[in-house]
Formats: C-alpha cells, structure tokens, sequence
C-alpha cells in the first residue's frame, strides 16, 4: 500500500502541474484579461505558487517512489538495502531509465519557472509531455514492449485527467478568490475543456477496459475488474459533479446571490478535487495488480 501512495501523490502532483499550466494557457488568460490589474496580478501569483507546489511535491514524490519500486524490484526491505538496490535498478530497467528522464524533465521545468519563461505553451508542453511519460510505467507499455494504440490511450488518458482533474484546483483557486464575475468567467473558459476531456477519458477508459479487463466475469470477479468499477463510479460521480458547476452553480456567480453561489461552487469544486484524488490513487492501484486478461482461466 505503501508503494501504491507514492505512486498516487507522484501521479497526483504530476496532474496538477501539467493541469495548472494548461488552467494558465486555456482558462486564466481569457478569464483574468477582464479583471481589474491587480486583482489578475494576484491570482497570476497564486497560480505559480500552486505550480511551483505541485512541481516540489513531485519530485519529492518521484524520489520517494523511486527508491521503494527499486527495494520491491530487488525484493529487499529496510532503507539501506533499498538504496544500495537503487543504482542498479536506475541503469539497467525501464522503469529506472523512464524515473530518471521524468525528474530530468522536472528539473528542465524548475528551470524554466525560474527564469519566467513557464506561463506560455512551451510551458504546457514540457508539464503535459511529463504527464504522458507516465504511460510507460503502466500495463500497455508493459504488454507490447513499445507504443501501440492501448499506449496512446493511456497516454491520451493521462492528458486528459491531467488538464480536467489537475485543474480543478487553479479554478478553485480563482473562484474563491477573484471578484464573482472573473470566477464566473474562469468557470465557463474551464467547460468547453472539462467536456473535451471528459470525452477524451471515457474513450481512452473504454479501450482500456475492453482489452485489459477480460470481459464481463473478471469485471466482476476479479480484483482488477473491482477496482476498474469504483474508479468508473469516481468518473462518473466527477461527471456529475461537472454539470452541476456549469449549469447551476456558476451561473450564479452572476446572480444577486453571489456570495451564496460562489460558496456553493467553491464545495463543490473541493468534492471534485477529492473525487479526483481517489481516482488517481485507483489508478495506481490498478498499475499494481494483474489484468483480468493474464489471469489465463476465468473466474469460477
């Protein structure tokens, strides 16, 4: 369980700066471009406090992961053993050369936050071609031993989650904190993104489930197929949720009652993000267990 969580908060953090990024290109600049000058500023200081956040804990986590997958590859336990495992593990599997190119892209990202030039497409590029990475440490890349069409779901799956999930806490973030009528605008430059990837995650899941899972007895029989069916019970809940903002609640933001409807947004939007948590550490418990299509017989 251990290695499943620094999976999780890796992956987790990896969304969230690929997703803020985008938030930044897709979202913020239409959005904050009618706010008064120093409120935009404000938030512009918020949105790369959040990244430089969510690129620390990634590393942080990457690292930690790093070493726990490399005492599982070497079956050993205790710290110790687990760092002297470390090397080996980092120069001679695909998984230790996949690890070290993603911290070397983080650290390229560090850079370029540093020196300003973060905020524009080149930006989103490097985050999001750091979020794609990650589909090579799954089943797809695992199966066919290179890129094949289950690959470029996953990656597709990947960016998708990226953009929506991780960038529920920047428009969090301007909805709480900007005038209603910049939160009201955030929410409604975020809704054409939100159904894209929504479309972009139930397609890339589809072909996913088909070949992983093994048909309809190992969904329901066994390990894997369970935990295919709660993470699907998550999408469909942040789904759910995702109407609810852009029909109901976010109009409201526009309404005599902006106080109530920015409150009423603002939970509902930290219960998508929670939702969105689980299903991140779904999806890493999902990368440790074997598909229902290995298990050779079916299940009784």
């Amino acid at each position: 369980m251990t290695l499943v969580l620094a999976r999780a908060v890796f992956v987790a953090s990896l969304l969230s700066l690929g997703g803020t990024l985008a938030f930044g290109v897709l979202v913020a600049a239409p959005a904050l471009a009618r706010a008064p000058p120093v409120e935009g500023a404000r938030m512009r200081r918020m949105l790369r406090r959040l990244t430089w956040c969510s690129l620390s804990v990634a590393v942080a986590a990457l690292l930690t992961w790093t070493v726990l997958q490399a005492a599982e590859i070497a079956g050993t336990t205790g710290a110790p053993q687990a760092l002297a495992a470390l090397p080996p593990v980092l120069g001679s599997t695909s998984f230790g050369h996949l690890a070290l190119l993603q911290l070397a892209l983080l650290g390229a990202t560090a850079c370029l936050l540093r020196a300003g030039l973060l905020e524009g497409r080149a930006g989103l590029v490097a985050a999001l071609g750091n979020v794609a990475l990650q589909a090579g440490h799954g089943h797809a890349m695992a199966m066919d031993g290179g890129f094949s069409l289950l690959c470029a779901a996953d990656v597709l799956h990947l960016l998708a989650a990226g953009a929506w999930i991780g960038g529920l806490l920047p428009l969090l973030l301007v909805v709480r904190f900007a005038p209603a009528a910049t939160g009201a605008m955030a929410a409604r430059c975020f809704s054409p993104m939100g159904r894209v990837c929504v479309a972009a995650l139930a397609g890339s899941a589809l072909v996913q489930g088909w070949v992983l899972v093994g048909g309809l007895p190992a969904l329901f029989g066994r390990p894997y197929g369970w935990v295919v069916l709660v993470k699907t019970g998550l999408l469909l809940l942040l789904t759910g949720l995702a109407l609810l903002n852009r029909y109901r609640l976010a109009p409201a933001l526009r309404s005599a009652a902006a106080e109530t409807g920015r409150h009423r947004l603002v939970s509902s939007i930290l219960v998508q993000t929670g939702l969105g948590l689980l299903a991140v550490v779904a999806a890493s418990w999902l990368s440790g267990l074997t598909p229902g299509m290995d298990m050779g017989q079916p299940p009784s």
